[in-house]
């Protein structure tokens, strides 16, 4: 999915298990909500990112953790980044809105 980024926004979540998922914000003129994540199933983190393709790979530039689904208690924006991160993609800036 990364491969067709050009800084539109993404939903991005952690799963229970580890596991960094995410798809687009919009499909059409319809929005994707963050439960389609997860199967609906709680979240360690989640938010919306922008990311965009670089000579080397992908570079963040925005990542937050708002979602109108997912508010567990103790959100962090943190566990989003790490993942991203193994990755090799960094962010710009961080909106921590949840936690």
């Amino acid at each position: 999915m990364l491969q067709s980024q050009n800084g539109e926004t993404i939903l991005w979540g952690v799963l229970q298990d580890g596991r960094l998922v995410i798809t687009p914000a919009e499909a059409g003129d319809t929005d994707i909500v963050h439960s389609v994540l997860s199967g609906g199933e709680p979240v360690l983190s989640a938010g919306t990112a922008n990311i965009i393709p670089t000579a080397t790979g992908y570079q963040g530039i925005l990542i937050d953790d708002v979602s109108g689904h997912f508010q567990p208690p103790g959100i962090l924006l943190r566990i989003g980044e790490e993942e991203f991160a193994r990755f090799g993609i960094s962010f710009l800036r961080r909106n921590p809105i949840g936690g």
